[in-house]
Formats: structure tokens, C-alpha cells, sequence
């Protein structure tokens, strides 16, 4: 069932993106090998910091550079999502730390693998946990930084007369479009896949006291809240990255433009 169902995501992403499509599976295919490597280092007892930072570095080149193509708006969407990774690491690594959310919840120990497999793997839970809320929004800051830079991108294309202010009022303009429809499916998203943890909730008589006490529950809850951050600050900081260089007189943007201008126009 498995192989089935792999097969068909395969093919509808052929189908309907067609070229682009086929890139579509062959960068899914790469990030999929990325994860497992990282995994695996991790397990191997590899700070789990410098695992998921090359991870997340492989993770932009394939998902922004390789798909989208070298340009100014896929080294933008990658410039915004590090300084945002950046500044949510250093906030998640506190929240983390004050909070000890770190390691298996009350829900955890009854599963079969914390009651018949040690747990006793020699890594930090508490960076682990970092580093599962850091691959958990990158996928969606990816996404929502790659929608403002290339709207930004094409408005500048049609108005090469717009200064810095009025890009920047435009990717605001779109950005505020974006921000409601994302942390809505940011917060849907994660309660599908807590569905059954909510059942178990009411299934065990939780209070509210004991819900807001509850490790699993605080666990999912930073996921969404995290996530949310991380939306809300891509969006503001990839329509600045990216109205810099298109309109910047400084000598490093003119030669970005020029260069990224040139390989735009060798990728045909």
C-alpha cells in the first residue's frame, strides 16, 4: 500500500507540473535522503545544532535554488529564512531550557518504544527538541518567504520605476493576504495530526488545569506558536531582503543583479 500510494503522489506530480513536476519529485527524493542522513548522524551522538544548520542549508539549496532556479528571488527567500532560523533558534533554545518540554510527555511512556526499547540513547533531548521545532516551521517559512519575494519580484518586473517604498508598501499589501490563510493552515495542520492525542485527552478526564500542566499538550502547542513566529517574521523580512536588492544602490546588489541577471538568462 505503501509503494501504491508513493506511486501515485509521483505521478500526479508529473502530471500536473510536468517539468517542473518531475523537479518536484526529484527534490522531495533529495530532502527525503537529507532527513535520513541527519537522523542518523544525530543517533550516532553529532551535535544535533551543526546536523540540522548543514541540514537546513541542503534543505534551502534544494527546495528554493534547485526548483526555482538561481535568481533574485530564491537568494532572497534564502536570505530571509537563515536570518529568521537564526533568531527563533536562539528564542526556542530559552523557551526550551526554562520550560524542560524536552523528552518523552506522560503520553509518551505509555507508547511501546519507552516501554520495551531504552531510552537511554546518549543525546541531549533538550537540543533534539530544538531541532525538531526548527525543521517543523522550516518547511512553512520556505514557503510563505519564496510567495513574498516572488510577488515582489514580478511587481518590480512590471514597475521597474517603484522605489524601495513603494515595493515595500506592495509586498506588505501582499504579505497581509498571506499572513491570515497561512497561520490558519499552520493551525489545522497541526490539530489533523493531533486528532488522536485530543481523543486520548477526553478520554482521560483532563481539566483544564491538567491540559495546561500536560507536557504533550505544551509540546504541540509551541509547535504551533513557533511555526506562527516564524510566519509572522518571514513575511516583513523576506519583502525587505528582496526590495533591497532589486532597487539597492550599494555595489553588492548592482553585482548581484547583474550576475543572477545573466544566469537567469543562460537557464533560458
Amino acid at each position: 500500500m505503501l509503494l501504491t500510494l508513493g506511486i501515485i503522489l509521483v505521478v500526479l506530480m508529473v502530471v500536473v507540473g510536468g517539468d517542473r513536476g518531475v523537479g518536484s519529485v526529484l527534490a522531495l527524493v533529495a530532502n527525503m535522503v537529507i532527513m535520513f542522513f541527519a537522523i542518523k548522524l544525530i543517533s550516532m551522538g553529532v551535535n544535533p545544532y551543526v546536523i540540522v544548520l548543514l541540514a537546513s542549508l541542503l534543505f534551502l539549496s534544494v527546495t528554493l535554488i534547485y526548483q526555482n532556479g538561481t535568481n533574485m528571488k530564491s537568494l532572497a527567500a534564502v536570505i530571509a529564512v537563515i536570518i529568521v532560523m537564526v533568531i527563533l533558534t536562539c528564542f526556542i533554545a530559552v523557551v526550551v531550557n526554562k520550560t524542560r518540554i524536552a523528552g518523552y510527555s506522560e503520553v509518551d511512556r505509555y507508547e511501546e518504544i519507552t516501554m520495551y526499547v531504552s531510552t537511554n540513547i546518549s543525546v541531549k533531548m533538550d537540543q533534539v527538541m530544538v531541532c525538531v521545532v526548527l525543521l517543523g516551521l522550516l518547511g512553512a517559512i520556505m514557503d510563505t518567504s519564496i510567495a513574498i519575494t516572488t510577488a515582489v519580484y514580478e511587481i518590480h518586473r512590471n514597475n521597474p520605476h517603484f522605489d524601495s517604498k513603494q515595493l515595500l508598501r506592495s509586498g506588505r499589501n501582499v504579505g497581509k493576504d498571506i499572513m491570515g490563510t497561512t497561520v490558519n493552515t499552520l493551525l489545522l495542520a497541526t490539530v489533523g495530526e493531533t486528532i488522536m492525542l485530543n481523543v486520548l485527552y477526553l478520554k482521560f478526564h483532563y481539566t483544564f488545569a491538567k491540559l495546561l500542566n500536560s507536557k504533550s499538550f505544551f509540546q504541540e502547542f509551541c509547535l504551533i506558536v513557533f511555526s506562527n513566529i516564524g510566519c509572522l517574521l518571514i513575511i516583513p523580512i523576506s519583502n525587505r531582503v528582496i526590495s533591497y536588492l532589486l532597487v539597492s544602490d550599494l555595489k553588492v546588489a548592482v553585482w548581484l543583479r547583474h550576475y543572477l541577471a545573466k544566469k537567469e538568462e543562460e537557464e533560458g
